[in-house]
């Protein structure tokens, strides 16, 4: 018994990985890759609307994945040298 209390206590909520912050930095970085999935779908209509053709179309999510990669390891930096703001949730 003295065993089933111990090991109840090393699995409690408080020293899990899936703590509100790190849920809301998997959230945020969910959008960040939706934005990429969902224009996608989308760039084939582009092609008649703009006169455009299919290859420039594709450089547009090439251009978007390479500046969202780029800008991200621009900004954590950026971010973790002039300070984090504390997060208010509604």
């Amino acid at each position: 018994m003295n065993n089933k209390a111990s090991a109840t206590k090393q699995y409690s909520t408080e020293n899990t990985i899936w703590s509100r912050t790190f849920i809301l930095i998997l959230g945020i970085a969910l959008l960040g890759m939706m934005g990429g999935s969902l224009l996608g779908p989308v760039l084939p209509a582009l092609v008649s609307p703009f006169g455009i053709i299919d290859e420039q179309v594709g450089m547009v999510l090439a251009v978007y994945t390479a500046s969202t990669a780029l800008s991200m390891s621009f900004v954590g930096p950026l971010i973790d040298k002039l300070g984090r703001k504390q997060v208010v949730p509604p």
